[in-house]
């Protein structure tokens, strides 16, 4: 499977998701597009609203859009309309975590299926209330230490997360997951070359 000349994506967050793609683009040797993100602007309509900017100036042809989103506590007509973009064109997609992106992240690490209902509805009410501790905590309570680092994730772990991600999205989802989960895992699958 070839890739498109041009990979663009767009993220909802600032921080892990960036180091995340920055990581893989270095990892993989492609090149990952950006939409420029808007500052102070976050949630499922600013990402759209910044991926179709990006489009108008991207060469129409050959080309792949992906919107990266949390699932959070986001207004499902919000993310009812990043599905709707994508479903316009076959060239768009969306990659949704569920709470956030951060268990897409994990699931490199771990594989924490047996928490995934019990534990998602606890996690999705602790950043409610404390959104600026969310992260620290989520990291902490699934790898009982300090966050790992992104920049040792290598190819095995990314083909380990796609592994649990599938397990999680079993039946596959048609939307996106409406428990913990991710369809992270339909970009990577096409970044990552076959093993070997």
């Amino acid at each position: 499977m070839s890739l498109p000349p041009n990979i663009i994506i767009a993220e909802e967050g600032e921080s892990p998701e960036r180091q995340y793609f920055d990581h893989i683009g270095r990892l993989l040797r492609i090149k990952l597009a950006r939409a420029n993100r808007r500052k102070g602007h976050s949630g499922p309509l600013s990402v759209l609203q910044d991926m179709e900017e990006e489009l108008k100036k991207t060469p129409h042809g050959n080309y792949e859009a992906w919107i990266i989103i949390d699932r959070d506590t986001h207004d499902p007509k919000h993310i009812d309309a990043c599905l709707a973009w994508a479903g316009a064109d076959s060239r768009r997609h969306l990659a949704l975590s569920n709470p956030c992106i951060e268990f897409w992240i994990l699931l490199h690490f771990h594989n924490k299926i047996s928490y995934k209902r019990r534990r998602c509805a606890e996690y999705k009410k602790e950043k409610e209330a404390q959104r600026s501790q969310f992260t620290k905590a989520f990291w902490k309570y699934f790898c009982h230490s300090s966050p790992y680092d992104i920049k040792t994730i290598g190819k095995i772990h990314i083909r380990r997360a796609i592994k649990y991600a599938k397990k999680l999205d079993t039946p596959p989802c048609a939307d996106y997951p409406d428990s913990c989960g991710s369809t992270v895992y339909h970009l990577m699958e096409k970044l990552l070359p076959p093993a070997p």
